[in-house]
């Protein structure tokens, strides 16, 4: 009978138990329709952050693409400028040594010009000493035939 008693109380606790536990059910019931609609908000929250996740994925590639290229275009853009650089260095010492050479050349022509002055300049002093020398030896020898001629000291033959 015990045993009896004992399973008719085990039922009974069973029976409570369930009873207690639809309540349960009951109340988790209107919080589970609240899950429902939380899960389905941030359902469709996840969605939409996907969406935003892969257009910024999507900008970032091209961004990352554009920035390739932009750093390519950057790097040949200064290899180019180096060999300007280079070259325009290159023109630069040939232009300061033709620079130098015509320097030289003119100074050689300046000394050879100088030295052309000087010798122009020495026979004009010569001709022009010269010039009075033989001046004043017609002067002089002017002067002689005339007083000669005046003085009767110097017969001309006259012969026809």
């Amino acid at each position: 009978m015990w045993r009896k008693l004992l399973l008719f109380l085990w039922f009974l606790q069973c029976v409570v138990s369930v009873a207690a536990a639809d309540q349960w059910y009951l109340i988790l019931e209107s919080e589970l329709q609240n899950l429902e609609k939380t899960w389905k908000t941030s359902e469709v929250e996840k969605q939409s952050w996907l969406l935003q996740v892969r257009a910024l994925k999507t900008r970032a590639e091209n961004l990352e693409s554009e920035s390739a290229s932009l750093n390519a275009q950057l790097r040949g853009q200064r290899e180019t400028n180096r060999k300007l650089a280079l070259s325009f260095n290159e023109y630069e010492a040939a232009q300061l040594t033709l620079v130098s050479s015509k320097n030289g050349e003119i100074a050689g022509l300046k000394e050879t010009l100088g030295e052309e002055r000087l010798r122009l300049q020495k026979s004009r002093n010569l001709n022009i000493i010269l010039g009075g020398i033989l001046g004043m030896a017609a002067v002089l020898a002017g002067v002689f035939l005339y007083v000669k001629i005046r003085t009767g000291g110097l017969r001309l033959p006259l012969r026809l």
